[in-house]
């Protein structure tokens, strides 16, 4: 059976924590200086904590030394402004990202998350990866690991029963959670009830619901265009409950207007407000022409109005 975990490290802090971009140079280069700008943006708006290398950083199409480059970035321009978790995700071999776990972990990352997908074939049972997560976790003692629900290679949503076992265990902290249902949310808060695994939703049209079921805050990519607006949402959703709810409407229009041509289009507002130097991106994007320029000045009166009243 896994050892269970004896860190003292504080658990992770509720509230919004942005799955991060990797800006690149419009020759296709890492460009860590825009890197340390948008670190700065993430954390002057609120955010919580920052998770870097993850699907939005393009981690499929960055090499192995390019995902140390930024990780330590992160880590080194934070210092400790706010937690940083990176995932240890997209290596070919098991050696490979057992060794970029030890090493995310020995630079400071505050947990190395995993991608659930990469644990177990797309038709094994659930029990197959949860297995290989423990497998694993029994391998990197005092290690603090996160987990991910990431949408590749293919799309793996664990149960509440899945999710309860590995945070037993006391070794995963925090949960990036990509179910898009409110139910299932909910179901999986109830089972890790007093354990120290953090869960955090990735939908913002479901984001309202899952605070109020007992979430502890949002990780996802509208974090990287308005993350004001979450993090307002998640200090004042139980207190301001009118307020809240037409946030939460404001933020399915940022739902909508991030996924058109992501993440060129929302590298293409960070470059308007001069924190990146280019827009380019090395994963294919899903419709033909330039990004659309995000006229952010109109759904931000959108968002006050929403907010009126709450000070």
């Amino acid at each position: 059976m896994i050892s269970k975990s004896s860190s003292n490290k504080a658990t992770l802090p509720n509230g919004v924590w942005p799955v991060m971009l990797t800006p690149f140079t419009q020759d296709g280069a890492v460009d860590l200086e825009s890197l340390r700008r948008l670190t700065d943006w993430y954390i002057e708006a609120g955010s919580a904590g920052l998770f870097t290398c993850c699907l939005s950083s393009e981690i499929f199409h960055l090499s192995e030394q390019e995902k140390r480059d930024i990780a330590q970035c992160v880590i080194q321009h934070t210092a400790g402004r706010v937690p940083v978790v990176a995932g240890a995700i997209g290596q070919k071999t098991h050696e490979q990202r057992l060794a970029a776990s030890h090493w995310l972990s020995e630079q400071g990352a505050d947990a190395v998350i995993l991608d659930v997908a990469e644990f177990a074939d797309e038709h094994d049972p659930e029990d197959v990866a949860v297995d290989g997560l423990l497998a694993f976790a029994e391998q990197l003692p005092g290690v603090r690991l996160g987990i991910y629900e990431c949408p590749k290679p293919y799309h793996r949503v664990l149960s509440a029963e899945g999710l309860r076992r590995l945070a037993e265990t006391g070794r995963f902290v925090m949960s990036k959670d990509t179910c898009c249902r409110s139910d299932l949310f909910a179901l999986k808060v109830e089972a890790i009830k007093g354990l120290p695994l953090k869960l955090y939703e990735a939908h913002s049209p479901i984001i309202l619901d899952c605070l109020r079921a007992g979430g502890n805050g949002f990780c996802g990519v509208g974090a990287n265009l308005m993350p004001q607006a979450y993090v307002w949402l998640c200090r004042n959703f139980a207190s301001h409950p009118k307020q809240a709810q037409r946030v939460q409407e404001y933020l399915e229009v940022v739902h909508q207007i991030t996924h058109n041509q992501y993440p060129a289009n929302v590298k293409q507002f960070h470059v308007e407000h001069g924190r990146l130097r280019s827009n380019f991106c090395r994963q294919a994007i899903k419709s033909s022409g330039d990004p659309q320029p995000i006229q952010l000045d109109s759904i931000h009166q959108q968002y006050l109005q929403a907010i009126a009243g709450s000070a």
